[in-house]
């Protein structure tokens, strides 16, 4: 018999059009903050925002969030222009709803540069961080993941990119962001610029949008130790049978239902991508287009109403759309939004008889 968990009933009450009520943690770049935007009945016309913690460093930059099953929050530290001495690092925070209590787990370390990949691995009782320093850090730059224990603040070098010596194209080149697989223990990251498509009219702003844009799978052993092997050069256009290179991908998120996978573009789309049963690429289908003035960044599945919720790097909006790219609209404008969370609204909460947050951006291990 299937179990029937917290999840599913929200599944359960979304499909039949009751859980809509969700809320969005998100860090504020106007004035480095957390906020809580609360959304009713996934009504943008009904957005409220209340501010949840103030970040005393002018410097801070929060680029993506997530949250452990504790009720912690983890979040990055990637000051932009890079800080002397460097200030990037890992942020946790407790009791973020009513006395929230911030701590640095890591800070300092040369290679805490700009971590645009948060991820909390339960199974592992790690913090898995993805380093994407630009070209305005200083070198020797690292690029690859860490890990990061929660208990002691210990630091773990899990994949390091070969820059000295890369491998031919198709390749894993500047991760961005990546998301547990929900059918191993895996993980699904994004190569920014390690495909095979190079612009012939570059260089194009940012740089990165003159090369091809990759899907790797990562596994990582028991000491941590990861490995990488190549899912899809998203840039080849004969093996995606799209009519353009993905050649800027930003975000990735994955739907705990059916194993979907979203990927945001900086070239202003949403894409869902399918894998088949032995996690090879399948199919990949544009959803959402137009959208290049503003550069979408991260990508959430919702699991309140079924859809897809997306900030911007430059549109100073946050917006949601239907699953087949149907019903776009905007959730908050004039919001800098960097990281972004979902949360249970405190309603859908006392529908399912709940008493108390919980993590649902992603399945956990």
């Amino acid at each position: 018999m299937k179990k029937f968990t917290i999840a599913t009933a929200i599944g359960v009450l979304a499909s039949a059009g009751l859980a809509q009520n969700y809320s969005i943690v998100a860090f504020d770049h106007g004035d480095q903050s957390l906020n809580l935007i609360n959304v009713p009945d996934s009504d943008p016309n009904k957005v409220t925002v209340s501010n949840l913690f103030n970040f005393a460093d002018p410097d801070t930059l929060v680029l993506r969030i997530d949250r452990a099953p504790s009720g912690r929050f983890y979040m990055d530290s990637s000051p932009f222009p890079p800080t002397n001495p460097n200030e990037a690092g890992l942020i946790q925070i407790d009791n973020l709803f009513s006395t929230p209590n911030q701590t640095f787990l890591a800070q300092g370390d040369s290679r805490f540069t700009r971590g645009h990949s948060v991820d909390f691995d339960a199974a592992r009782n790690q913090v898995l961080m993805m380093q994407t320093p630009t070209s305005t850090h200083q070198d020797p730059r690292y690029f690859g993941v860490l890990a990061v224990d929660p208990d002691n603040g210990n630091i773990t070098n899990v994949f390091e990119e070969d820059r000295d010596n890369p491998p031919p194209r198709p390749r894993w080149q500047r991760g961005i962001e990546m998301v547990k697989d929900i059918n191993s223990q895996d993980y699904l990251a994004l190569g920014v610029n390690g495909g095979t498509f190079v612009d012939p009219n570059g260089p194009g702003d940012p740089p990165d949008r003159n090369f091809g844009s990759t899907l790797h799978r990562l596994s990582i052993d028991g000491n941590l130790n990861g490995t990488e092997s190549l899912i899809v050069d998203l840039s080849d256009t004969n093996v995606t049978g799209l009519n353009r290179p993905i050649n800027f991908a930003r975000g990735i998120d994955i739907n705990p239902n059916n194993g979907d996978v979203y990927i945001a573009d900086g070239e202003g789309s949403i894409f869902t991508l399918t894998l088949d049963g032995n996690g090879d690429f399948q199919g990949i289908t544009e959803v959402v287009s137009g959208l290049l003035a503003d550069r979408p960044d991260a990508v959430l599945y919702n699991p309140f109403n079924n859809k897809l919720l997306f900030n911007t790097a430059r549109g100073d909006n946050i917006y949601q759309v239907n699953l087949d790219g149907t019903g776009l609209e905007t959730v908050i404008e004039n919001f800098d939004a960097g990281g972004i969370f979902i949360i249970p609204a405190p309603s859908t909460l006392a529908l399912l008889g709940v008493g108390t947050l919980f993590a649902t951006r992603r399945r956990r291990a």
